[in-house]
């Protein structure tokens, strides 16, 4: 099951956990956030 399919989706949900309040980290292949517990958590972005 896909995440998200497009950029707008990937800027979405970044800004989403901007908004409540994570850290956001986007190397271009997945995107990473920290979790309320501090650990990184990866979210594979689709490939284009």
């Amino acid at each position: 099951r896909k995440m998200y399919d497009t950029i707008e989706d990937v800027d979405a949900i970044k800004q989403r956990l901007i908004v409540a309040g994570k850290q956001v980290y986007d190397d271009g292949k997945s995107i990473y956030y920290v979790d309320y517990s501090g650990r990184p958590v990866r979210m594979k972005r689709e490939r284009y």
